[in-house]
This record gives structure tokens, sequence and C-alpha cells, in this order.
């Protein structure tokens, strides 16, 4: 049983309510919206945050799930006010990791990496010791606040800190927010949120090769420093994790 230490204002959907899912890299977002899309079936994934600007009405009205890569803030225009937002984090040492061995397994592959950001071209010639602290790595070192706190401004690199991480955490609390940790009771945390009774069983998609810290040139003195950097992302996290058990906590005392 999930103790619950305070009450906590839950975001109430309807049945019928459409759902906007932002998924933030490397977070089994993709396995995620794989399994949203067995019951809200008229779908569109968006490949990146400039393709959801470009939507039009006609089509936001015809959708009842929009998933993919965009930030939040996009979702305040009008013709998305329909949708309850969703979102799911990971741990954020695991995330940032996950994100390099992704690029690296790729261009091991002999994958053409032209095309590729600066960031993922600069992956495939370095250790994850020296991304994990370089100028490129910023954004993905801190991708879960960047995405969630950003606004329209587009200055997020700029901005402190302290300052997203508030954004984020305010972001939050208007969201369906789950962890991967309980990604499985998430997504029926989700389902029945809006009033569907299946529990289906999460599936894995889009899953990396796996690498120990030692292969990819972590040392333990660079592995404890990542920690502490990455102290602001881990207590978004907590807050996250936190606010989800207390919701579905919260849920399941009123269904009993």
């Amino acid at each position: 049983m999930i103790e619950v230490t305070k009450p906590d204002a839950s975001i109430r959907v309807g049945a019928n309510r459409k759902l906007a899912f932002v998924h933030i890299p490397k977070t089994a977002g993709t396995s995620f919206t794989i399994a949203l899309k067995e019951f809200w079936s008229n779908s569109r994934v968006i490949g990146a945050a400039a393709e959801i600007d470009h939507l039009a009405p006609s089509e936001v009205h015809d959708l009842d799930l929009i998933a993919g890569h965009f930030f939040p803030y996009q979702l305040d225009a009008e013709i998305f006010a329909p949708f309850t937002r969703a979102t799911l984090l990971r741990d954020p040492f695991e995330r940032f990791f996950s994100s390099y061995r992704f690029a690296r397994t790729w261009s091991e592959q002999g994958v053409d990496t032209h095309d590729w950001s600066p960031a993922m071209q600069y992956i495939a010639k370095v250790s994850f010791g020296e991304y994990a602290f370089s100028r490129l790595g910023w954004s993905d070192r801190h991708a879960q606040i960047y995405i969630l706190g950003r606004d329209h401004t587009d200055a997020a690199e700029r901005m402190p800190l302290r300052e997203l991480f508030d954004r984020a955490k305010r972001c939050l609390e208007n969201m369906l927010v789950g962890t991967v940790d309980h990604i499985q009771d998430y997504l029926w945390h989700v389902l029945r949120r809006h009033g569907i009774e299946a529990m289906p069983q999460i599936g894995r998609h889009m899953v990396s090769k796996a690498y120990s810290l030692e292969e990819v040139g972590l040392t333990r003195a660079q592995e404890a420093a990542l920690r502490e950097v990455l102290q602001p992302d881990f207590a978004l996290y907590s807050y996250a994790r936190d606010l989800m058990l207390r919701r579905i906590e919260a849920d399941a005392r009123s269904a009993a």
C-alpha cells in the first residue's frame, strides 16, 4: 500500500477527453505512446516541436491523441484546450546515460550521422565523461527541467536553472505525470482517468545496446560529480514521482 502523507488536488478528466502526451526523449515514451494508441485510435505522433505549431484547427479537432516531441507551453494555444496533458519522467542519470548510449549504438552500427544534431554528432566521437560536462550536453543533461520549464522565449539555455526548475514543477502540477519505475501503474492510472478499465501490459521498444560506465569512459569521480550536477533534476524527478503516487492512491481510495 502506498502511504499518503498529505492530500493532493487531482486532475479530473472525463471519459471522452482528449490526451496530449509530451514525450521527453529516452523516458520510454515510445513504448508508452504505442500503448496509448490502442485506446486513442485517432492519433498523431509529433516528430519535432515545430510540427505541432503548424497543425490546423480542423486537424486538431479530429484528433483524440497527440503524442511526441514538443513542449508543454505549446499546448497553451486555444485549439489544444480540450486536451488533458500527460508526461513521463525517468531517473535523470539513467535518462542521460541512455541518451548517450542511443547515439553511440547507432554510430557503431554505421548509421550515417550527417543529418544528426550537433550534440548527436559529438556523442559519436567522444566518451560519456567528455559529453556529460560539455556545452553541447547541457540541454540533454537537464532535459526534463528544460522541456517542462521552457516557454515561448526560446532562451532556456540562458535562464537560471532555478527558474526553469520552478516552472517545471508548476507545469507538472497541471499534468498527469508518471515515472518510468512505475510505468505500468501509470499507464493504468491514465486509462482509468479516462474511463478505460482495461489493464494492458506495456511493451519495450527502442531499447539501445547496454554499456557499462567504464566502457564509455566515465570515471568514478566524474560519476559523482555528474550526480551532484544533476541534483535539481533528481529533485524534480522525486517531486513527479511523489505526485504520481499520491494521485494513484487517491484514485484507489475513491474507487473503494
